[in-house]
């Protein structure tokens, strides 16, 4: 089973860290094939969430409302109502995160602290 995604953490950041520090198990291959990519599309959203555990359209509106800015390009919606799936779900060409690098320095000094990386 991979690592769990930490709140907030956007995907690319998951992947990378499941490649980092995922070495006790044998690596999901969703990792491996993200590896290479520049942006994570709508495919790769619903393997991430079948490979945290959260199949189908809950999982995938459950990562693409908690781990993207999906929700601050679209309509606000009150917080219960989480779902995206309609034909983002179905479309294959969705982008929902792009690869570039970024970090805010206190950011990572509190997840040293709270998370130990």
């Amino acid at each position: 089973m991979p690592l769990w995604i930490l709140p907030d953490e956007t995907l690319p950041s998951y992947v990378r860290r499941n490649l980092l520090l995922y070495w006790a198990e044998p690596k999901a291959e969703i990792f491996e094939a993200l590896r290479t990519r520049h942006v994570i599309k709508t495919a790769e959203v619903r393997r991430l969430a079948a490979a945290i555990g959260w199949p189908g359209c809950y999982g995938f509106n459950r990562l693409v409302h908690n781990h993207t800015l999906n929700a601050a390009f679209h309509v606000i919606k009150s917080d219960w109502d989480v779902a995206y799936s309609g034909t983002q779900y179905l479309s294959e060409g969705e982008h929902f995160s792009e690869w570039d690098a970024s970090f805010c320095p206190e950011c990572v000094r509190e997840d040293l602290k709270i998370h130990g990386f």
